[in-house]
């Protein structure tokens, strides 16, 4: 085994170059641990850091094993651990297996994922979860929109308790000739409230107190999806002669969490 070598000039600048990339990381990660983020807001930084500690890790196993049979040893041991460890992850990172499929997957190992959403109640990861329902949702709602009588429908907007949804509505909609979402969910806030003066209300995520009080009557239609997110799986209303005016009602009902 040799002695490590000191660290030419040239070495040691090239390292304070990019010693800035190593403290960015360092600062966000403690800033998204600190505010209790999404461990998924971090995952674009990832690639570089691992890509700098490989570099890191190789400039110091180089000079203090110069026999070349210990250092492909040791290369091949870390391509070994890498090729299992990914083996074993890969289909809890990825899609590849059907939600039964993967659902029994994660019991045989173990395994049980951290939630990454503050109300996640879902079988299945939150990115995963987060990918069915949607379509049937938004055709539920539009079988509820088409059976009002013409003239009740164009009197009727589509409340949504969460961007997902709006976002479900202003995309699978267009094609049902459904209107666009009111929401006053994060982002979706910003936008405003409607421009029409709605009589009348389809909700989604609403209490059933809510629907009793903040309208004259009521139709109730069950909606479950299994794989979906859980917190989804809430009756659909439609409620008419709404006692409110959603515009004045804008600024008081901003849902930021």
């Amino acid at each position: 085994m040799a002695t490590a070598s000191v660290p030419s000039a040239a070495e040691a600048e090239q390292t304070r170059r990019w010693r800035m990339l190593g403290l960015v990381f360092v600062v966000f990660f403690a800033m998204m641990e600190v505010s209790h983020a999404k461990s998924y807001y971090l995952f674009p930084i990832y690639p570089m850091v691992l890509a700098a500690g490989g570099v890191a890790i190789e400039g110091w196993l180089s000079p203090r094993f110069t026999s070349s049979k210990v250092a492909w040893s040791l290369r091949g041991a870390v391509v070994v651990v890498v090729a299992l460890a990914g083996v074993i992850t890969l289909p809890l990172a990825t899609w590849m297996l059907s939600p039964p499929h993967l659902l029994a997957y994660e019991a045989k190992i173990g395994f049980k994922p951290a939630k990454m959403e503050v109300h996640h109640e879902g079988l299945l990861p939150q990115p995963i979860g987060d990918q069915f329902g949607w379509q049937e949702m938004v055709r539920q709602v539009a079988d509820l929109y088409d059976s009002l009588p013409p003239a009740e429908r164009a009197k009727t907007g589509i409340g949504t308790g969460n961007y997902g949804e709006a976002g479900a509505i202003d995309m699978f909609g267009p094609q049902y000739g459904l209107p666009a979402a009111i929401s006053t969910h994060q982002n979706y806030w910003y936008w405003g409230p409607p421009k029409e003066q709605y009589e009348n209300l389809i909700v989604l995520q609403w209490d059933r107190e809510d629907v009793e009080t903040r309208g004259t009557s009521f139709v109730s239609v069950d909606h479950y999806e299994q794989h979906g997110m859980g917190e989804e799986n809430t009756p659909i209303y439609y409620c008419r002669g709404i006692r409110f005016n959603i515009a004045e009602k804008w600024a008081q009902w901003k849902n930021w969490n």
